[in-house]
């Protein structure tokens, strides 16, 4: 019991601030982007008004992925928030001077789920945005977002810092 309170104190700050990097990390991406819009890892594909033209995206095509794409941000904003209120919840537990074990454990499958539809959500909305292309646009699709993407970073050979 006690070893595995230690191991869970000892670990938890490592998984939260491995997550905090990884979400700041994220939202650097994501103020990037030149129209401002943000989305997992910087723009959405559905987001970029190059690719969208390469694409030939019909302009009730482009209506209905721009409706698409506030629907998902706001809620995003929903389960960002309680991801972070979770994760605040597990810091002030994990500060306490005698943790609980139980507690924390509820805590951390509470941000698992928190977690898992935020994921959820991301996955439809790509889903969602697929299925409003053409069986050709989304055939073109992959192709063109790694000519974007590489573009955005400067090219093919350019390292990442």
């Amino acid at each position: 019991m006690r070893k595995s309170l230690i191991i869970i104190m000892l670990l938890l700050p490592l998984l939260l601030s491995a997550q905090r990097s990884e979400r700041d990390g994220r939202r650097d991406r994501d103020r990037s982007g030149r129209d401002g819009s943000r989305g997992r890892g910087g723009r959405s594909w559905w987001n970029n008004s190059d690719l969208l033209e390469a694409l030939k995206v019909t302009e009730d095509q482009k209506e209905k992925l721009k409706k698409l794409s506030k629907e998902t941000e706001k809620a995003n904003i929903d389960l960002r928030a309680d991801l972070e209120d979770v994760e605040t919840k597990l810091k002030v537990e994990m500060r306490e001077e005698s943790p609980d074990e139980a507690r924390i454990k509820k805590l951390i499958k509470e941000y698992n789920k928190a977690n898992g539809k935020r994921y959820e959500n991301r996955t439809m909305a790509k889903l969602a945005g697929l299925q409003i292309l053409t069986k050709e646009q989304r055939k073109e699709l992959p192709k063109l977002e790694k000519k974007f993407k590489r573009s955005r970073r400067g090219g093919k050979d350019r390292k990442r810092r």
